[in-house]
Parts: C-alpha cells; sequence; structure tokens
C-alpha cells in the first residue's frame, strides 16, 4: 500500500527540490552541475534525471508502514516519522553528491550511484531493525540484566 501511494501521489515538488539542492550542494563542493530542468541536471556534460526513487520517498513510506507501533500511539508515530523526514533527506542528498563526484572523477555510474545506493539502503534498514528492536514499547520479551 506504502509503495501505492508513492507511484500515486505527486511528488515532482520533491524531485525539484533534490534537483535544486544537489544543484547547491554540488556547487559547494567544486562539482560541474547546472540545472537543465526542473528534474534534470546536467553532470560533468551527461544528463542525470532525478527521478522519484532518487528522492527516497519510496524508503520513507516503506520506513513508516515498518516503524509504525500501535504503542507508541498516534502523536508518537507522527513525532517518529516527522523527525525521520528531515534526516532521511540529509542522508539521500550527501549519499547523491558523493555519488555526483565519484561519477566526476571517473567511476562508472553503476558504481557511482548504483552501489552507494544500495549501501545507503542498507544502512538505513539496519538501523531501522535496531529502532524497531530497542524500542521497549514493542518488545515484548523482558530484558534482565545481569
Amino acid at each position: 500500500m506504502a509503495l501505492l501511494l508513492v507511484n500515486v501521489l505527486p511528488f515532482g515538488w520533491l524531485q525539484e527540490a533534490v534537483a535544486a539542492a544537489c544543484v547547491a550542494l554540488s556547487a559547494l563542493v567544486g562539482l560541474d552541475v547546472t540545472q537543465l530542468s526542473p528534474y534534470v541536471i546536467l553532470l560533468s556534460g551527461w544528463p542525470v534525471e532525478i527521478a522519484v526513487a532518487c528522492t527516497m520517498i519510496d524508503y520513507y513510506f516503506g520506513f513508516a508502514v515498518f516503524a509504525w507501533s500501535g504503542s507508541r500511539g498516534l502523536w508518537g508515530n507522527v513525532r517518529l516519522l516527522a523527525g525521520f523526514f528531515p534526516i532521511l533527506m540529509a542522508i539521500n542528498l550527501i549519499r547523491l553528491i558523493f555519488g555526483f563526484w565519484l561519477f566526476s572523477e571517473g567511476i562508472a555510474w553503476p558504481i557511482a550511484h548504483e552501489v552507494v545506493m544500495a549501501c545507503v539502503y542498507f544502512g538505513l534498514t539496519e538501523g531501522a531493525f535496531e529502532l524497531v528492536r530497542n524500542d521497549p514499547r514493542t518488545n515484548a520479551e523482558p530484558h534482565y540484566s545481569p
């Protein structure tokens, strides 16, 4: 259901924001990046489309479903998700800029973008598992200290 929302809801505004942030941050680190259109940037002479997947909104909705806890209550879940969104966006921008830098240094796009993305997704997912695993409200097993 969460991934259905990603494909149905309009996220052009988020694509535009990520593309603009990528251009601004790339300039800060000295990368040759120009914005060609709201979703397309030119990276070292190569056009790169900032797709919906590049915003990590799909991961955000998946995280929301996974991390939602009835024991946390509505507002506790809303606070968790509201706090996670800017953190995820910052991690995503770092991921994109790092991949752009690798690409500008001559690393092939599948490695510079896809492998970096896979590593970030893995790290985020492991962090989400830890969050849920260590939440005493969702852990039914008692914790005994020695």
